[in-house]
Order: C-alpha cells, then sequence, then structure tokens
C-alpha cells in the first residue's frame, strides 16, 4: 500500500496560542488558520505535519490526555542535527523535558513539551550496532 505522510491531531485548549508556539519556539511553518482548526508544517514536502485542533470540536470534547509525537530529524548532512534543532528551540524557550541523549534502541534524542501538555520527541538514528529501531 502506498502511503506518503501521516498527519497527528492534537488538542489544543488556544488555536492561536499553539500556532504561536509551533511556529515561533518550534520553527514550525503555518499552513493554514481555520479559527478552530489550524495546521503546522516542517519540511520542503511537509513531511511532519500537525493539526491543532480546538477542544471544542475534538471528539474528546476537551480532555486532554498528553499524546506522544515523535519527528525524526534528518541526519543526512550531519550527525548531531538533533543536537543543533535542540539547541534552536531552547534558545526560543522550549521547555525541555528530556535533554539530548543517545538511547539504547539506536536514538538520539531530546523531548519537548508544548503548552497543553504534548511530549514532541525529535530524534535521529544513531548507529548503535543494531538493527532494531
Amino acid at each position: 500500500m502506498p502511503f506518503t505522510k501521516l498527519i497527528v491531531r492534537l488538542p489544543v485548549r488556544s488555536v492561536p496560542a499553539s500556532l504561536e508556539f509551533y511556529s515561533k519556539v518550534l520553527g514550525f511553518t503555518v499552513a493554514g488558520d481555520h479559527g478552530d482548526l489550524a495546521s503546522v508544517y516542517l519540511g520542503e514536502k511537509a513531511e511532519v505535519n500537525i493539526y491543532l485542533v480546538s477542544a471544542a470540536i475534538t471528539r474528546a470534547k476537551g480532555e486532554f490526555t498528553p499524546h506522544e509525537v515523535l519527528i525524526m530529524v534528518d541526519d543526512a548532512l550531519d550527525a548531531h542535527a538533533v543536537d543543533q534543532v535542540a539547541e534552536a528551540v531552547k534558545g526560543r524557550g522550549a521547555e525541555v523535558v528530556e535533554p539530548v541523549e543517545t538511547k539504547p534502541w539506536g536514538y538520539r534524542q531530546f523531548c519537548v513539551r508544548d503548552p497543553d501538555g504534548h511530549y514532541l520527541v525529535f530524534f535521529q538514528h544513531v548507529d548503535n550496532g543494531s538493527d532494531e529501531e
């Protein structure tokens, strides 16, 4: 089956506040803002795409169970690309809840929390001698 993209929908308390955080702090581009629904993305072809959905229109109707979203950093040119991303988002005020660290499963990663409590894990593969992900 030919899949090309996964889009995550995150419930948020305030679409404008979330748009500001994702664009100004995390560096996402705003693709659209329709009041109760907005879209942000990273990459030339929006490889990472997140819909920010007002709690008023989500299926959860305002329940906020934190979601965890993993975002792969392109490491084709730099083995420490995720470190650079971490420094950039920290410099713009992101709350880093897990610092950059190489994990036993072959990821170098860090985690930030957005204003609604969702966790965004930025990671890249590292050669640790294992083929597991």
